[in-house]
């Protein structure tokens, strides 16, 4: 009987150990893996630093030509703002002439 127990007790130990086994083959993997994607990451990273050194430069440029334009656009404004009050003024002008 104590024979009996002990293969039964070494089967289990020996299924203990060949699961630990395996579980610190799982475990090896997921560590390989989160480094791969930790890696991924960090390139990810620095893609997206370059990225956004290349949409502050776009930036500064558009910004740029917008105060370059600047001065047409007001002196476009300047010239609708003239026709618009040169309008009210003929419509008035009609008015006053029809009363």
């Amino acid at each position: 009987m104590v024979l009996i127990l002990n293969i039964l007790l070494m089967a289990l130990v020996l299924l203990l150990l060949v699961s630990l086994w395996k579980a610190l083959g799982i475990l090896m993997e997921l560590n390989r893996k989160m480094k791969k994607l930790v890696d991924s990451l960090e390139d990810m990273k620095l893609q997206l630093e370059g990225a956004e050194k290349k949409i502050e430069i776009l930036h500064a440029g558009a910004n740029n030509f917008a105060q370059e334009l600047s001065p047409f656009f007001a002196g476009g404004r300047e010239l609708i703002d003239d026709i618009l009050k040169n309008k009210r003024e003929a419509e008035a002008a009609q008015e006053q002439a029809q009363a």
